[in-house]
């Protein structure tokens, strides 16, 4: 089975210029997670959903390759069935001329 959370939108701080650190902005999350289906064993995509924002904006990254990493991490941990994660995290408002975003993407087998 696949479970995809596409477009998951909210406000974090995250990045290593003053003005990222500042204040929040917009974060984009796409998340994947591939795992063997089995009668009463499932992965609980509201739980995931809360899991991402609330792990982004705790942590006040600096790096997206390390909130890219931690956050695999966590998800891996919470479900450790998952077999496959493809996680994407955007920042669509850093550059004005980097339409639609600047993007970082690591998928875990």
């Amino acid at each position: 089975m696949k479970v995809a959370i596409e477009s998951l939108t909210f406000e974090a701080v995250i990045g290593i210029l003053e003005s990222e650190r500042a204040a929040p902005q917009k974060v984009v999350v796409d998340a994947e997670f591939e795992y063997p289906y089995e009668p009463g064993r499932y992965l609980d995509y509201a739980l995931a959903r809360e899991l991402i924002i609330s792990h982004i904006q705790k942590n006040r990254f600096g790096l997206l390759e390390d909130a890219l990493l931690s956050l695999a991490q966590l998800l891996k941990e919470r479900f450790p069935f998952i077999c496959a994660l493809h996680i994407c995290i955007s920042k669509p408002q850093i550059f004005a001329d980097c339409t639609p975003k600047v993007s970082l993407t690591r998928r875990f087998c």
